[in-house]
């Protein structure tokens, strides 16, 4: 099988402030590989044939802008959850993913985290005895100091995504991962 050629979509937490000519610079100050590129839309990376596949790690308001022109040229996608703000996006990219023939994933990091592998390991060797029953509980609340800097975008309706959603279906399907399965919610 020939190797994947990948984009990662979103290394910082800078967003649209990062310029091409500072990705150029890193490129160049952490010395990945001469093929390594830079792109200054989601056109650009779209339009390169040297890429097979698009992981995208940004805010949930932007995935949709930003894996559509790939998904649209056939290109694989990896997205982090949620896929997009709203279900008609959603819908419109997975209807886009059939007809190009590409693949598309959403991801959950709490799947693939070290302590959920670590439990999971453990459960599966007999070295945690059986399991009788499990509970997921989440405070997502602002508290006493207010929202913390960073988190007001969560309470933005745009943005398509809040704190109880985001924080409890990672959760869920973090349990379930570890238990090898959930028989009731």
């Amino acid at each position: 099988m020939a190797p994947i050629r990948v984009a990662l979509i979103g290394l910082s937490c800078s967003g649209k402030s990062v310029s091409v000519d500072a990705a150029k610079n890193s490129i160049e100050h952490l010395k990945l590989f001469a093929e390594t590129e830079a792109y200054g839309s989601a056109d650009d990376l779209a339009a390169d044939p040297d890429v097979d596949m698009v992981v995208c790690c940004t805010r949930v308001d932007t995935h949709y802008e930003l894996v559509r022109p790939s998904v649209v040229v056939g290109k694989d996608a990896y997205v982090e959850w949620p896929l997009t703000r709203t279900p008609e996006e959603a819908y419109e990219l997975t209807d886009l993913t059939k007809k190009s023939g590409s693949k598309s994933m959403v991801g959950l990091q709490g799947r693939v985290s070290p302590l959920t592998r670590k439990v999971k390991q453990l459960l599966e060797q007999g070295r945690v005895d059986k399991f009788l029953s499990s509970r997921v509980d989440a405070y997502v609340g602002v508290g006493e100091m207010g929202m913390p800097m960073g988190f007001g975008y969560f309470f933005d309706r745009k943005v398509g995504g809040n704190l109880c959603f985001h924080v409890m279906i990672i959760a869920v399907s973090t349990v379930e991962i570890m238990l090898q399965g959930l028989t009731c919610y």
